[in-house]
C-alpha cells in the first residue's frame, strides 16, 4: 500500500481548502450536525482514547470506555496521574488534528492518516467492548470505514475523507473546548476540568483556561507559524 497520494503541493492545498470548504458550509445547514454525526463520533473516540494513553502511560489503568449517542463519552481508569490523565483528552485531540493537517500540508498522506484513524477506532472498541453496545458497534464501523478507504479507496477520495477528518477533530476539539470554559465558568457540570477542580481545588475555569491556551499555542506554533 502506498502511503503517499502523490498529489503536487498546488493540489493538496485544493484538496484542503475544499475539506474546510465542506466543513464551514455543513455547520450553517439546519440538518449539518446530522451529516457530520459519525465524525463527531470519532472525535469523541480519539478524546477518550487519550484519556486511556495517558492513564496507561502514566502508569493507570483502564477499566473501560463508554461512548453514548449524544456524542458524549467516559473513560473510566484507576491510579495514573490524573492532572495528566484529565488534560489529555482535549490537548490530545488537538494535537492529533493538528499532527495530521501538518503531515497533509507537506506529505499528503493520506493514506497513512486513515490508518492512524483506523488504529484509534479499533483501540477504542477493545475497551468499549459489551460495556458500550453502541460504541463498539460504530467504533467497529468507523474503523471498516477507515481502513478499506485507505487500502482500496481512490487517492482523491482517500485524501479528502482523510482531510475532512483531520479538520474536524480540530473544529471539534476547539468547540469542545469553548463548551467546557463556558460550563466551567458558572455550572457544576461533571468535566475533566471539575474532576481537576475536585482533585487539586484549583478552580474548573483555571483548568480550562490552561487547556484552552495550551491548544491555541500549538496550532499557532504548529500549523498557523510559518517557518
Amino acid at each position: 500500500m502506498n502511503m503517499k497520494s502523490g498529489w503536487p503541493a498546488p493540489k493538496r492545498a485544493l484538496i484542503l481548502l475544499a475539506a474546510t470548504a465542506l466543513t464551514i458550509f455543513l455547520s450553517m445547514l439546519p440538518l449539518g450536525d446530522l451529516l457530520t454525526y459519525p465524525i463527531r463520533l470519532f472525535v469523541t473516540y480519539v478524546h477518550e482514547l487519550f484519556h486511556a494513553v495517558a492513564a496507561l502511560l502514566t502508569g493507570g489503568y483502564v477499566h473501560s470506555i463508554a461512548i453514548h449517542q449524544d456524542a458524549s463519552g467516559e473513560t473510566m481508569t484507576a491510579g495514573g496521574i490524573g492532572w495528566i490523565i484529565s488534560m489529555a483528552g482535549y490537548v490530545g485531540t488537538v494535537l492529533l488534528g493538528i499532527i495530521c493537517l501538518r503531515s497533509m500540508q507537506r506529505q499528503a498522506n493520506a493514506r497513512g492518516i486513515l490508518v492512524v484513524f483506523f488504529s484509534i477506532a479499533a483501540l477504542t472498541v477493545f475497551y468499549t467492548g459489551m460495556n458500550s453496545p453502541f460504541g463498539t458497534i460504530v467504533g467497529s464501523a468507523l474503523a471498516a470505514l477507515f481502513i478499506l478507504t485507505a487500502l482500496y479507496g481512490h487517492s482523491l477520495l482517500a485524501d479528502l475523507l482523510a482531510a475532512f477528518t483531520s479538520i474536524q477533530l480540530l473544529f471539534n476539539a476547539f468547540y469542545d473546548l469553548k463548551t467546557l470554559l463556558i460550563l466551567s465558568a458558572g455550572h457544576n457540570t461533571h468535566t475533566d476540568a471539575l474532576n481537576m477542580q475536585h482533585s487539586t481545588g484549583i478552580p474548573a475555569i483555571v483548568w480550562a483556561i490552561l487547556w484552552l491556551s495550551l491548544s491555541g499555542y500549538a496550532a499557532y506554533k504548529l500549523l498557523l507559524q510559518q517557518r
